[in-house]
């Protein structure tokens, strides 16, 4: 099954390849960054060339789009028995222990250079070496990544993590179309019960992405691991529309930990929520109210403005909180660095990550 999958991704590498020439074209001169090269005259002979080669290789590429899009039909529609999938290496599984160190992070992992428009950073090709290496040295017991829209990047951060972590899900919600749920999870310990819920099943609501929440027990602890529905405009101005589906999405999470047997084991909640913490949805979204949030008062999210000249302000977008009836006896969280202020094209995401750290 992963096989067929990763086939059907390599498929439509030229697609994605042609999209990132696009993008690329009409993106800013930047000198030196975000991979381009140190000579202005010489990046744009580059980009000529490259939409010359994307349009000569158009019946190729629309061959590739069909094949491995049939491909992820068979795979998704006619042998897929869960909404995930799963891949465990050769790495023993770590013993259980009743303390747990969680990274949740939004690693803006998208295809065909959507990183760069979205994002501003490097695609994640560039990336993925760096982001294993800091993986490493945080040495968190579960991973949970958000914006791993790449099922490509997906099996090529595997192969990095895999002497470390034994269990992987990912291409969590896949869709045969349309973007999966980006969310990733990599754990050193015995994963169980995992399900994905879709926000599209309870909210009216549909989305390029696939966006739900996945939830998991691992060492008698709940993880479960979401990203909800950003605004079209700014997180800083929400409308009306994007505070309700938010409020939705949360209380669909609160409702699921109530339907817990044990709402006294550690229980936490991680993720880009795209809700602005010192903006004034925040104390409108009443669900916040059933957690205690020990994240440091940091920024975790800003555009570089690799697409624009003047970057939005930074934003606290990104939580993990616990359940306030989880008898524990120590909550920490600290921030997992990923800017470089010296060279911005160099930063592992546009978000921070969280690392908490759990004892019961």
């Amino acid at each position: 099954m992963n096989t067929l999958i990763d086939a059907g991704e390599w498929c439509k590498l030229p697609a994605w390849w042609t999209m990132e020439a696009a993008i690329r074209t009409f993106l800013p001169l930047k000198p030196g960054q975000y991979g381009q090269s140190e000579s202005k005259v010489y990046e744009i002979f580059t980009r000529v060339i490259a939409i010359i080669a994307a349009a000569l290789m158009l019946p190729l590429t629309l061959i590739g789009l069909a094949v491995g899009t049939s491909l992820h039909f068979i795979g998704y529609k006619c042998l897929a028995k869960t909404d995930y999938l799963y891949h465990k290496s050769l790495c023993p599984e770590a013993p259980n222990e009743k303390k747990l160190k969680v990274l949740s992070l939004n690693s803006c992992f998208m295809p065909g250079g959507l990183s760069l428009l979205f994002g501003g950073v490097t695609p994640s090709a560039a990336r993925i070496d760096a982001l294993a290496k800091k993986i490493f040295q945080s040495d968190p017991d579960v991973v949970c990544l958000e914006e791993m829209h790449s099922v490509e990047a997906d099996f090529a951060l595997m192969q990095k993590l895999e002497d470390r972590y034994t269990h992987f899900y990912f291409n969590i919600g896949h869709q045969v179309i349309y973007f999966d749920s980006g969310l990733f999870i990599a754990s050193k310990r015995k994963i169980e019960n995992p399900e994905f819920t879709p926000f599209s099943r309870v909210v009216d609501v549909h989305n390029l992405a696939n966006k739900g929440i996945f939830q998991f027990e691992v060492s008698g602890a709940h993880i479960f691991h979401t990203h909800l529905f950003p605004s079209s405009d700014t997180e800083a101005r929400p409308n009306g529309q994007e505070i309700a589906i938010r409020g939705q999405e949360l209380q669909i999470i609160v409702d699921k930990i109530q339907q817990l047997p044990d709402q006294t084991a550690p229980i936490l909640v991680v993720g880009d929520f795209n809700i602005a913490k010192e903006r004034e949805e925040y104390p409108l979204q009443e669900a916040f109210t059933h957690f205690v949030d020990s994240a440091p008062k940091a920024k975790t999210w800003r555009h570089f403005g690799v697409k624009v000249e003047e970057p939005e302000e930074p934003e606290i977008l990104d939580y993990s909180l616990l359940w306030k009836m989880s008898k524990t006896t120590s909550f920490i969280t600290k921030l997992f660095s990923t800017y470089n202020k010296e060279r911005p094209d160099l930063s592992l995401s546009d978000h921070e990550g969280l690392i908490s750290e759990v004892t019961w």
